[in-house]
């Protein structure tokens, strides 16, 4: 892999608990799934931005955070934090609870929040769960990546609609896109548009691919690019 390897990224790495799952979370996915990532190298070494994957799955965002090699906060629903245990362990995982039904000021300044801080934040451009094609697209990715001044990457899953399932998964990770400047509300969602055209429009090279595994298992060593399809 060229470019940026993941052992010259220096970011945050997250609690012990977000290291501890992120971990585990690599070799559950090594041992029941075939997991290519690539593209890597599109990630910015510095500052604050949008992870923006597709949501067929809901493996998707355990897929797209365990591939990242530095801690990612996430927004979720917030009828997840009022299961037993997991809805505790939630936000030592840097998750955030927002209320979908509603206008939730809230998780809007934790997001902002976030992003002026220099962290980078996952979010679905389609919003909920569903398959391509099927859902509108939200506002939230156009509307914070130009309040905060950040760029927006794009990431395509594919693989995943099944956790029992014999194929493989690939997560790939684009370019970084650049938000309008002084946008209206109109433009907002326009960009959300390009980002969802952007993510369905992803391929790789196969030379360029990282296993999550050998990430996992080797360190930065490995993951400074093993160079091979897994099949």
């Amino acid at each position: 892999m060229s470019g940026l390897i993941m052992s010259e990224i220096k970011r945050d790495k997250g609690s012990l608990i977000y290291r501890a799952g992120h971990l585990l979370c690599r070799f559950v996915i090594l041992g029941l799934r075939r997991v290519k990532v690539r593209g890597l190298e599109n990630i910015p070494s510095q500052g604050a931005f949008i992870v923006a994957p597709n949501h067929s799955s809901y493996l998707d965002p355990v897929l797209v955070g365990s591939s990242c090699p530095f801690a990612i906060s996430t927004m979720a629903k917030k009828e997840l934090f009022s299961v037993p245990i997991f809805g505790r362990i939630l936000p030592k995982i840097n998750v955030f609870p927002v209320e979908r039904e509603a206008s939730d000021v809230g998780a809007v300044r934790t997001a902002l929040k976030i992003l002026k801080k220099g962290g980078p934040l996952l979010l679905f451009p389609e919003g909920s769960r569903g398959k391509k094609g099927r859902k509108s697209p939200k506002l939230g990715v156009g509307y914070f990546a130009a309040k905060a001044g950040v760029s927006v990457v794009p990431v395509l899953v594919t693989g995943a609609d099944s956790f029992f399932s014999f194929k493989s998964i690939e997560v790939i990770w684009g370019e970084p896109v650049i938000a309008h400047e002084n946008p209206s509300k109109d433009d907002y969602a326009k960009f959300t548009e390009d980002i969802i055209k952007k993510i369905y429009a992803l391929t790789a090279p196969q030379d360029k691919e990282t296993s999550v595994g050998a990430a996992a298992v080797g360190g930065a060593d490995n993951a400074r690019g093993v160079i091979e399809t897994r099949i």
